[in-house]
């Protein structure tokens, strides 16, 4: 089976490397990731790293097979051409909030046969709580 994923991967810590682990325990990871005019849209400041530099991080990761840009809010196009069948998001989302962030609807994921799985979210890491070390 393949998988799909998606966010900003800024300042990769081990919450992230855990999440793409346990994704990965169902196939080969595919992750949209936001592009920098995304992020500065999105949250309204741009990311630490830019896109290159956190696609890299990504890619170096033995947890991730595929990156590909994730350009606005609506990831359909993304998961048709990752053929996933599996979507996975961190549990601190729901899917009412994620279907809506992401155009993910329950409705939409049941009519191309792909399921929605909510992982296990890291508590006490966020890229939010790093930058503010910064």
């Amino acid at each position: 089976m393949k998988v799909y994923t998606g966010g900003t991967y800024d300042l990769f810590h081990w919450g992230h490397a855990r999440f793409l682990m346990r994704s990965s325990r169902f196939g080969l990871v595919t992750v949209g990731l936001n592009t920098d005019e995304f992020v500065m849209l999105y949250r309204g400041r741009p990311p630490v790293w830019n896109y290159e530099q956190r696609r890299e991080v990504l890619l170096a990761c033995r947890y991730v097979s595929e990156v590909v840009p994730q350009a606005d809010h609506d990831s359909r196009p993304n998961v048709l051409l990752s053929c996933a069948g599996l979507v996975t998001a961190g549990s601190d989302w729901g899917p009412e909030k994620y279907g809506t962030q992401t155009n993910l609807t329950s409705e939409w994921l049941e009519s191309v046969e792909v399921e929605l799985m909510f992982l296990p979210y890291t508590k006490g890491i966020s890229s939010t709580k790093m930058r503010e070390l910064r």
